[in-house]
């Protein structure tokens, strides 16, 4: 990444804007590029053409929360929540922010939100066209990045690949089909089931919520989710 962070805050309390400013005055990929006081602003300035590549955005504003805003948005730019509320948490999450962060928001928690925001960013700009694949199906090669994948299903000797757009069948047997998978992000949560987490919204006990989906992880495939689940959480509801 060799360039800054392009943000907006958006939050109606003065004070607390001021204080994700200087936050962000010390960190020095992250640039401030506009603040609003509601997400009405917020609005306007996105409808004429400023490209964010991150909003720290208040829930509780004027006229519409910043959740209610978001769920709105089709294709929203990076989200941290910057909130005093925690039981807001989980919706949140459905809607795939970034992170959650609770007012008053320590430096250090500020800083690992901001080096998560930089490292999604450089993540998905490492994703060019070195990374595809060519999937052979009802021989046709199809070139796909695994990114736009959701899930992998195991028919048998063959392997379903759904994205968001198509589906495609594969011959293979689904454990040597995972074992040249280009991702460590593809998860195994059934004998017949692996997922790319990037994907998920919400993990319920034993379901995962995938969109227009929702998927069990069987008992023997558990501990891996768990310690997946460990590394990339940076967030507790726990005590």
């Amino acid at each position: 990444m060799n360039q800054k962070i392009r943000c907006i805050i958006a939050d109606d309390e003065p004070i607390a804007s001021e204080g994700l400013v200087r936050y962000a005055e010390r960190i020095d990929y992250l640039d401030i590029i506009a603040e609003c006081e509601d997400v009405m602003e917020l609005d306007r300035l996105l409808n004429t053409g400023l490209k964010p590549d991150l909003i720290f955005l208040d829930i509780e504003m004027p006229m519409i929360s910043g959740l209610d805003y978001l769920s709105r948005l089709s294709n929203p730019p990076l989200t941290i929540i910057t909130t005093a509320y925690p039981q807001h948490a989980l919706r949140g999450f459905d809607l795939n922010v970034l992170d959650y962060l609770l007012k008053p928001i320590p430096f250090p928690r500020f800083m690992q939100a901001a080096t998560k925001a930089r490292d999604a960013i450089v993540r998905r700009e490492s994703h060019d066209d070195k990374d595809f694949i060519f999937i052979r199906s009802d021989r046709t090669y199809h070139k796909i990045h695994p990114s736009e994948i959701i899930y992998l299903e195991a028919l048998e000797n063959y392997v379903r690949i759904v994205t968001e757009k198509r589906k495609l069948i594969v011959r293979s047997p689904f454990k040597e089909f995972l074992k040249s998978f280009p991702s460590s992000d593809f998860i195994q949560i059934h004998k017949s089931y692996a997922v790319n987490m990037e994907k998920v919204s919400t993990v319920e006990g034993n379901l995962i919520h995938l969109p227009d989906i929702t998927l069990q992880v069987s008992r023997g495939f558990k501990d891996r989710l768990t310690e997946y689940l460990s590394a990339h959480s940076s967030l507790s509801d726990d005590g």
